[in-house]
């Protein structure tokens, strides 16, 4: 008889429980995690914007990234992939505009990639306008916090 052995899968999912501004319009900046919610083998590098693969595979990356503005003029903002600090990951952008003052509004991306031991991706986003924030809200007496953003990262095969 043979030992069946169970694979090992890893995952993490990471939070940014504070707001993050564009300083300069059309210029890529990294969105910077706060908080390890939960992770085996993915986790948050020396560079906060940098969720760190222990182990290679192949993994789901899911984001959400929540958006506000200040005022009622339209904006667009641009939320990507990027690996190792200088590959963007193809057709990974997605681009939302807003136009309301004081709303909300969620990007979602979701890829699958191969990726190596020690390899880290960073959520990407730039504007077309500084007055947009990546938000946080805090809880309610109804409902709990709307991290600014959400990364969630699964490995489904080794």
């Amino acid at each position: 008889s043979s030992d069946l052995i169970e694979q090992q899968i890893y995952y993490g999912e990471f939070t940014k429980t504070n707001s993050q501004s564009p300083a300069v319009i059309n210029t890529a900046y990294p969105l910077l995690f706060t908080n390890t919610e939960i992770a085996n083998g993915v986790s948050i590098g020396g560079t906060t914007s940098q969720i760190v693969i222990a182990q290679a595979g192949l993994y789901n990356i899911a984001t959400s990234v929540q958006i506000t503005s200040t005022n009622a003029a339209q904006k667009s903002v641009w939320v990507w992939l990027r690996l190792n600090g200088t590959t963007n990951f193809p057709n990974s952008t997605r681009i939302a505009s807003i136009t309301l003052n004081n709303g909300y509004l969620v990007v979602s991306l979701n890829e699958v990639a191969s990726l190596a031991a020690g390899d880290f991706i960073e959520v990407m986003y730039a504007a077309d306008n500084t007055n947009v924030s990546i938000a946080t809200v805090a809880a309610t007496a109804f409902a709990p916090a709307a991290p600014a953003v959400i990364l969630a990262v699964t490995q489904t095969e080794q």
